[in-house]
């Protein structure tokens, strides 16, 4: 008999130097990159359950196998994406446009937003609210919900010694500056993890897994956080980044 054969589960899908889109596999601190890129795209987010991949100019909506469902034309070059559960989380900021798009199900709905600041990081709340980390003049960070169908600001309140880049996972506030990746959790316990670089990027590969990296250094990370675990773990280049 052969002997059963054993695949790394897959985490997500991770973004690259030159925008290669590929698979990631493994467990935390084992993590394997896949060889051939799925796609291209200059931004990108993934649930469990599908992703946004933005890709000049155009937003695409696709499932869990990264096969395209719907497109967007946004003719936006750096819009902020995020998915986090099923399709239906979907959604994007359009910083030109000053614009919320999210998928309902079935289509994409664009809402104006009145919101002032720097837009971070978003998730949907509900089917009809949006939250939005903001930067503020003065690098702190506002926790805003805005009204999907009118995109009138609802709540504002500022987040207590969080500042700079932040992020939101599940109910995790995530800030990174050039020395120190700070995670904290809706009860305001906090967790400091050293890592200095001069400029760092955050992006979803899967509903429970980030990806961090630094373009000007080329270093990979991918932090595994959820309600019972948080482990920070060094993630190899794809092999045509390295190259």
């Amino acid at each position: 008999m052969l002997p059963a054969q054993v695949s790394a589960p897959r985490v997500g899908f991770a973004r690259f130097a030159g925008g290669s889109v590929h698979a990631v596999s493994g467990l935390p601190a084992n993590l394997v990159v896949g060889d051939l890129p799925i796609a291209r795209a200059d931004s990108l987010s993934f649930s469990d359950s599908g992703g946004l991949l933005a890709h000049n100019g155009q937003i695409d909506l696709v499932d869990a196998n990264a096969n395209v469902l719907a497109s967007f034309a946004s003719g936006e070059a750096s819009p902020l994406l995020n998915i986090d559960g099923a399709l239906t989380t979907a959604i994007a900021w359009l910083p030109s446009s000053h614009s919320i798009l999210h998928w309902d199900g079935k289509g994409f709905v664009v809402t104006e937003a009145n919101v002032a600041g720097e837009i971070t990081a978003l998730q949907l709340s509900d089917p009809e609210r949006a939250r939005l980390l903001v930067r503020q003049v003065d690098a702190s960070i506002s926790v805003v919900t805005v009204s999907l169908k009118t995109g009138q600001v609802i709540d504002s309140q500022t987040v207590p010694g969080i500042e700079g880049n932040a992020f939101a996972q599940h109910s995790f506030f995530i800030a990174a500056n050039s020395k120190t990746l700070v995670v904290e959790s809706a009860n305001g316990q906090r967790r400091v993890l050293p890592l200095a670089t001069p400029d760092i990027t955050i992006e979803r590969m899967s509903s429970d897994w980030l990806h961090i990296f630094s373009v000007s250094s080329g270093e990979h990370w991918a932090l595994h956080l959820t309600q019972t675990d948080l482990q920070l773990s060094r993630m190899p280049p794809a092999r045509e980044a390295a190259q």
